[in-house]
């Protein structure tokens, strides 16, 4: 039996996203389904998001845990990813109920941070991307990178990019790499402000693992307070951790997809229009 609560995340501190959630609270009450704000659980069967692409980034995971879908409103700035307009939510609802909507499946990330011992510090999930950066000294650092235990390279520089599709036209385009469609399944390596200009964007495989680390010579205090890691990792814009010395960062696909309700007015190369600018009309 299908899950029939509904949550729904609103932007912190919009005003518009809390009108516009009474509204979409009063419809799914209306239509016999429960509600739950802020929150996602494993009673939820789908995930509305009201905001911008950052707002949906920050539930994605909860959502992915849950296997929920989750339905965009755009009511911020860009919206790659929050598609659906406010006038479009009723009936895309209507649709996912009735099993009329069309999903879209998104490759994620998963990323496991390994100590020096080899133990498990944490595990996320990306579904953008993960970014491996330097700490405040401002020095260029050296990111070791294998795929599937055959050596790769050294990245040297500020940092690097792993992103998915869906993540090429966020930080990934931002550093200089390629655009691909949301629905391919790979993994794009983009070195952010490389030392050697030779250093360039590459896509692997999404088959592979992924194992980047850091240099275990470099002499560094576990205490972050006395002495800050030399190395952040980012997931989707959100600081996770820091990674020390003999450190390593596992990164593969994750076992499942995250489900996206699609605009039913505006497709993939429309909003890429729109977002970047490009031609809007053919040439006569």
């Amino acid at each position: 039996m299908a899950k029939e609560t509904v949550s729904i995340i609103t932007k912190l501190g919009a005003r518009r996203a809390t009108r516009v959630a009474e509204q979409i609270e009063a419809f799914l009450l209306s239509q016999g389904k429960g509600v739950v704000r802020e929150a996602v659980g494993p009673e939820v069967g789908l995930v509305v998001v009201l905001g911008g692409d950052g707002t949906l980034l920050h539930v994605a995971e909860a959502a992915y845990r849950y296997d929920a879908p989750i339905l965009g409103v755009n009511l911020g700035g860009l919206g790659y990813l929050t598609e659906i307009k406010v006038e479009e939510v009723e009936g895309v609802l209507l649709d996912f109920f009735s099993h009329r909507a069309t999903i879209e499946e998104r490759m994620l990330l998963e990323v496991t941070h390994h100590d020096h011992k080899g133990q498990v510090v944490s595990n996320h999930i990306a579904l953008n991307e993960i970014a491996i950066l330097r700490g405040p000294y401002g020095k260029v650092i050296n990111i070791p990178t294998w795929a599937d235990n055959s050596f790769l390279t050294t990245y040297r520089g500020d940092g690097l990019i792993i992103a998915t599709p869906t993540g090429s036209t966020a930080y990934n385009l931002s550093a200089g790499g390629p655009i691909l469609h949301p629905i391919l399944e790979t993994m794009i390596l983009t070195p952010v402000c490389p030392f050697a200009l030779s250093a360039r964007p590459i896509l692997l495989p999404a088959e592979m693992v992924l194992r980047v680390g850091m240099e275990a010579s470099i002499e560094q205090s576990e205490d972050y307070s006395i002495s800050p890691p030399p190395l952040y990792v980012e997931i989707d814009g959100r600081m996770i951790c820091g990674v020390l010395p003999g450190h390593t960062l596992e990164i593969k696909r994750a076992e499942r997809r995250l489900k996206l309700l699609s605009s039913p007015s505006s497709g993939y190369f429309q909003i890429l229009r729109e977002k970047l600018g490009w031609a809007g009309h053919l040439s006569t």
